[in-house]
């Protein structure tokens, strides 16, 4: 018998308005949260495969500034005494 697995799809969607910035932009935060609304009604993801980023100072668990410096991989080429 041959039995086929499918693959789990992921996804990871990025909604930055650059809140606190002087070119905020209006919107972002909105179009990820319609993507992956699209994604789990016409490509069958699953919202517990899913993360959604965004800028928000009121999201869940601290949005994108708290989780990015904890999921960062450090790069090879890395220098921690380099300010820019």
């Amino acid at each position: 018998f041959f039995f086929s697995v499918m693959p789990t799809k992921k996804a990871l969607i990025v909604g930055i308005n650059y809140t606190g910035q002087p070119n905020t932009l209006k919107g972002c935060i909105n179009d990820a949260w319609n993507v992956a609304h699209f994604l789990v009604n016409n490509y069958g993801f699953e919202p517990k495969n899913m993360r959604i980023l965004t800028d928000n100072p009121n999201a869940p668990r601290g949005g994108l500034p708290k989780w990015l410096p904890k999921h960062r991989v450090p790069r090879d080429d890395d220098d921690e005494d380099d300010d820019d």
